[in-house]
């Protein structure tokens, strides 16, 4: 086995893990709701202020990482900022959120599929989100 590091991400692949932790999983549900609920240019309006409010966000973990050499995100930056303990209960909040994203993908997944493919009801979309979760995480 080799101990040299592996290839480092590039831009386009780092813009991506970026606009993802802040986009999050909403952007692929959050359209067809927003069409719903505010209708023409006023749903387009509600997205570009949400982009607005997560400017900083983005901005702010941008920032960061230029300043710390090691992997971790914000586990590392809590440490820095507020000690171990921190430290922990942000990795931990961090994982758990990535769950939950999951989870939401697949419910949100299996909800538009099956009643788009299948035109079946509820029962259905559930037994397919547990499928598939069971498919994926054994």
């Amino acid at each position: 086995m080799t101990d040299r590091p592996g290839k480092p991400l590039g831009f386009w692949s780092l813009l991506a893990l970026g606009l993802n932790g802040v986009v999050g999983v909403g952007i692929f549900f959050l359209p067809a709701r927003l069409g719903e609920l505010t209708p023409g240019w006023a749903g387009v309006g509600v997205l570009v202020a949400t982009a607005g409010a997560c400017l900083p966000v983005a901005l702010t973990f941008a920032a960061l990482a230029r300043c710390f050499d090691e992997d971790g995100g914000p586990a590392v930056y809590a440490r820095a900022a507020f000690g171990h303990t921190a430290a922990f209960v942000v990795g931990w909040v961090a994982y758990l959120s990535a769950v939950a994203s999951t989870a939401a993908v697949i419910a949100g997944l299996t909800r538009y599929s099956v009643a788009a493919w299948w035109g079946l009801g509820p029962v259905a979309e559930r037994g397919a989100a547990m499928g598939l979760a069971l498919a994926l995480f054994g």
